[in-house]
């Protein structure tokens, strides 16, 4: 679980639609992100799309719930990259509340193993990879919020 304070009312509405290439980067072995199939705007459940990475292989994410402003959780599967051989499929959750004039924003990621041989792997995976790679995400995201510019699917008003 990833927790950082943001002083920018619009992080929730700019993190959904942030173009993912923005902030995951090559690192840990985890190669970066280059883009997805176009779905505009990305804030409806059951909306789809492939993740791109710079190695070639893709991923499929699906959201399953959105609540504007306040929480949005995504399924990510069709691996064709190394977690294929250890995990199902994952699930990331964003959570956002306001505070004090501090907004929260809290990043969780599960991680369904293929089976119970697996799990160690996965578990050493998760601890040396991928959470590293996700504190860098997470520092990007925060950078991003932090400048306070309108989010990519913004209404004007």
């Amino acid at each position: 679980m990833y927790t950082n304070l943001v002083t920018a009312l619009a992080s929730f509405l700019r993190v959904v639609p942030i173009p993912l290439q923005q902030i995951f980067q090559a690192g840990r072995g985890i190669p970066a992100i280059t883009g997805t199939s176009v779905v505009t705007p990305w804030n409806a459940v059951g909306q789809s799309r492939r993740v791109f990475f710079a190695s070639g292989d893709s991923a499929r994410e699906e959201i399953t719930h959105y609540q504007e402003g306040r929480y949005f959780a995504y399924r990510v599967s069709e691996f064709t990259l190394g977690a294929k051989y250890v995990a199902k499929y994952a699930v990331g959750e964003w959570w956002r509340s306001e505070q004090a004039g501090q907004t929260t924003v809290r990043w969780r990621y599960t991680f369904v193993p293929k089976n119970v041989l697996v799990r160690p792997f996965l578990a050493l995976f998760i601890r040396y990879r991928w959470l590293p790679y996700m504190r860098a995400a997470m520092a990007r995201v925060q950078q991003a919020a932090a400048q306070q510019l309108p989010p990519a699917n913004a209404p004007t008003r």
